[in-house]
């Protein structure tokens, strides 16, 4: 009798543990993406040992955490990636190039997401309206919302306003970003008119105020933070100068005179997180028979790598308080809508390279490249070839834009002109590669540089010269544009290698070590909810976690 009842118990325990776990339903209720700007696949190796047990490691150890991926493209801006993830394709078919691009027509510059059609709602700071106007293909999230006649939520935030916008698409119920005069959620007329009364409550409670009354010291005592150089690092950038802790952000925010600050902290993507999740909840996502979609874009840690270095103190604090948001964010899904029903994706927007003068100082062929001397030198010699006019209307991201219009006036091939312009150009100590477009128009691909190349090349928007550098390599800063330490747009693995994790809903438990790409992120998406791919999908399913 006592065997049988101890039987009895047994059974009925297993019964209900067995009963407490839910069933995952056909689809996910809730796709949650996350995209962390410049972080490098090694990060994840780096900081592993101050990681918790149910932050990254638990996306890693319980997730499938594919291994070998990479941009397969050669100019790596941000903005081209969030488009690359929403969309499935690379920057030939969507069109983002760079996070702005040259105008022939109109000789001027064009920001990704400005539009003169629409304008700012929940601020009254001074600046042109944003949508995704310019983006050319509609995203995974596009077709979603076609696919059941816009019952979808999509909810799309970010600290950056293309981060918000062109991971959210065209069709995004609504897309948020960070004001850095009032230090508000705010959005463009393209999503609403007016600003919603849960997004004005949570921006009353005004906790940038907060974060910025708090001095940002390590979280750990210093002598913890041994995966990263000494705190007084001289090539450093900083606050103003100043590049060791303690920093005083209260202090700083009155220098800069408004809340742009908070994007240089982790406190930045605490405050993303918070947002999301009170999104989350105020919108009821994730809770009927429509996939909802919400994009949460952490792009404090690019921020903070841009201006003291990838193996600064300062970063590898960021990820260790990063952490702690993850795991927060895991925990509160989990809780709300379930681990059976939510469905999410960590990535990174690109890689990033180590500060010049650090490579130098170890042995390692690095230098920061003048591209504005280089650019006189090269029309110098184009005057010599072939007569004293402006054959060159400017250089812009990477990319030598040549005067079409003079060319072809003086019966010139424009092939040829790019070719030689070409040849020339990657004479420079420093340039690895100078690619013709014509070359890429002509189908001429000798190597994986080349095909990188086409996957950049938007015939409407692009130069005609890519411009790569060697490695090691930094552009010294442009008058007027805003320098940073790591962030480059090379082809090497160092910027290309980003983490690739899937989790929760029914994703296996697994590493997939053959290489994929972020654009399969859009196209597995698609396989996994039924739906078309994007109209101009490149991507490949991740066949392994689709099984």
């Amino acid at each position: 009798m006592k065997k049988f009842l101890i039987f009895i118990i047994l059974v009925s325990l297993s019964l209900s543990v067995f009963s407490q776990e839910k069933k995952a339903p056909d689809k996910p209720k809730l796709i949650v993406g996350i995209v962390i700007d410049q972080m490098r696949y090694d990060y994840i190796y780096r900081y592993w040992d101050k990681f918790g047990e149910n932050g990254f490691k638990k996306l890693v150890n319980t997730g499938s955490f594919c291994k070998n991926t990479n941009y397969n493209y050669l100019l790596n801006h941000s903005s081209s990636a969030y488009a690359t993830i929403a969309t499935g394709t690379t920057p030939s078919n969507h069109g983002i190039i760079s996070d702005s691009w040259y105008l022939r027509l109109k000789n001027t510059n064009q920001y990704c997401v400005n539009s003169e059609k629409e304008k700012l709602v929940g601020t009254d700071s001074e600046g042109v309206g944003k949508s995704p106007e310019h983006l050319i293909s509609p995203t995974w999230s596009d077709e979603l919302k076609f696919s059941n006649f816009k019952m979808s939520k999509v909810i799309s935030i970010s600290l950056k306003d293309y981060g918000a916008i062109l991971s959210g698409g065209f069709l995004a119920n609504v897309a948020y970003w960070f004001d850095n005069k009032t230090g508000n959620w705010i959005t463009s007329t393209y999503y609403d008119e007016t600003q919603k009364t849960w997004v004005q409550d949570f921006n009353d409670k005004k906790f940038p105020d907060v974060y910025i009354g708090r001095k940002w010291d390590t979280f750990l005592p210093m002598k913890d933070y041994f995966a990263s150089i000494y705190d007084d690092y001289p090539y450093e950038k900083g606050f103003y100068g100043q590049h060791t802790f303690p920093y005083d952000l209260s202090e700083i925010k009155q220098k800069k005179g408004d809340y742009s600050i908070l994007k240089q902290t982790p406190y930045g993507n605490t405050y993303v997180k918070d947002f999301a999740l009170f999104a989350l909840v105020k919108e009821n996502m994730g809770k009927d028979q429509y996939t909802d979609f919400l994009s949460i874009s952490f792009s404090a840690c690019g921020n903070i790598s841009d201006i003291f270095g990838i193996r600064s103190v300062e970063v590898e604090d960021a990820y260790i308080r990063l952490d702690k948001d993850i795991e927060h964010l895991i925990n509160s899904l989990e809780d709300i809508v379930g681990k059976e029903n939510v469905l999410i994706y960590l990535t990174a927007d690109r890689g990033s390279g180590d500060i010049p003068e650090m490579l130098e100082g170890m042995k390692m062929k690095s230098n920061y490249f003048d591209i504005q001397s280089s650019m006189v030198v090269l029309s110098s010699y184009l005057r010599i070839l072939y007569g004293n006019k402006d054959w060159i209307e400017t250089y812009y991201d990477g990319q030598i834009y040549l005067n079409r219009e003079l060319i072809e006036d003086s019966k010139y091939s424009l092939s040829d002109f790019q070719k030689t312009t070409a040849n020339f150009f990657v004479q420079f100590t420093g340039v690895s590669n100078a690619i013709a477009m014509s070359l890429i128009q002509e189908g001429d691909f000798k190597g994986d540089i080349m095909s990188k190349a086409k996957n950049s090349y938007n015939q409407k928007r692009s130069g005609d010269i890519f411009i790569n550098l060697s490695p090691g390599w930094a552009m010294k800063p442009e008058k007027n544009r805003r320098n940073s330490l790591s962030a480059r747009t090379s082809a090497y693995t160092e910027n290309t290698h980003v983490p690739l994790i899937w989790y929760g809903w029914k994703i296996p438990q697994k590493n997939i070590f053959r290489a994929t790409t972020p654009a399969d992120i859009a196209t597995t998406i698609s396989f996994f909810l039924n739906i078309n791919s994007s109209s101009m999908n490149t991507g490949e399913p991740i066949e392994e976690i689709i099984k």
